[in-house]
């Protein structure tokens, strides 16, 4: 099976169970495996053919910096949900996070491996805003592709969350500021996203259903 790899992907992020680890960012390191059949991308040339890896690693750095996970498990398993997402074509994930100084004088590093293919069915779900296609959900976010009918407004409280990252994936979505098409961006408690469009918006949104430290 055709990939698309990452290597040596590395952020600070807060991660961990112990007092200093829920204060104090750390780093992680991610391999990553994306299955896409890259033959059509091969023949025309084009990056919307395949997954453009500079974008997935940013989107990637974004949610573990936005989140502060208490094991590698449960950022691994909403890594992948998010590269569901935001990538269509991707049917599998392959995904290593570790943290280099975990064992720090016995091991190089302590971590997980997990691989995860695409969820064969994904219910949409009406709203009031558009809809939501829910990708993932763990016991403290929920990860979906969300729809946003023309002039709609979503709010973090729309959907269940107390904050949430999005990125959108048209353009005219207004928050505090005009938001970027697939550029990550925090959704504060008492912020919105308005679409101002006359066709409907879409984004990958990561809702956090609880404060965090």
């Amino acid at each position: 099976m055709d990939s698309v790899e990452i290597r040596g992907l590395h952020c600070r992020c807060i991660i961990g169970i112990r007092a200093r680890e829920r204060r104090v960012a750390q780093r992680v390191r991610l391999d990553l495996d994306l299955q896409v059949d890259l033959e059509r991308a091969g023949k025309s040339g084009r990056i919307a053919h395949t997954v453009d890896y500079s974008r997935a690693s940013t989107e990637i750095i974004a949610l573990l910096q936005f989140r502060c996970y208490s094991l590698l498990e449960l950022a691994a398993e909403e890594c992948a949900g998010w590269l569901f997402a935001a990538y269509p074509m991707v049917s599998g994930v392959s995904l290593g996070i570790a943290k280099p100084q975990a064992l720090a004088g016995q091991a190089d590093s302590g971590g997980v491996r997990i691989f995860r293919k695409r969820p064969a069915e994904v219910t949409r779900q009406r709203t009031p805003f558009g809809f939501i296609e829910p990708q993932l959900e763990t016991s403290e976010a929920t990860i979906s592709l969300v729809g946003l009918d023309p002039g709609a407004t979503l709010t973090p409280s729309a959907l269940g969350a107390r904050q949430a990252l999005l990125l959108p994936l048209t353009s005219r979505l207004q928050s505090e500021r005009p938001l970027a098409s697939h550029e990550p961006s925090r959704l504060r408690p008492d912020a919105s996203c308005t679409n101002q469009d006359a066709a409907p918006g879409l984004l990958v949104v990561c809702a956090q259903r609880h404060s965090q430290p």
